[in-house]
């Protein structure tokens, strides 16, 4: 999901997941408050869930910290596949609003 800014979030869960960091509430607390934040999402239930999430730019971190094999290739993904899908999004987005 993107932000105003255009900043890319992510679940912090599936971050930990992926490069083995283990519970998200331990890890995050390496990132900076404007490198993390959280969001309430609707259950099927009709409830509420909280899901805490890292910003796009902070994965690099994240994975310099981890030791998995999945490591380097989630590296590669976060610092070269995301920000060109990021502009790609953005620059549809403006050219949707220009027509």
């Amino acid at each position: 999901m993107f932000d105003k800014r255009n900043n890319a979030w992510f679940f912090a869960d599936h971050v930990g997941k992926i490069l083995h960091l283990g519970m998200p509430q331990k890890f995050l607390k390496m990132l900076e408050d404007k490198e993390k934040g959280n969001i309430l999402l609707d259950t099927k239930k009709g409830g509420k869930v909280k899901q805490l999430l890292v910003v796009h730019y902070a994965i690099p971190k994240l994975v310099a910290k981890s030791s998995s094999p999945q490591a380097e290739a989630f590296k590669a993904w976060a610092t070269t596949t995301v920000p060109k899908m990021a502009k790609r999004l953005v620059s549809t987005f403006d050219n949707s609003q220009t027509k």
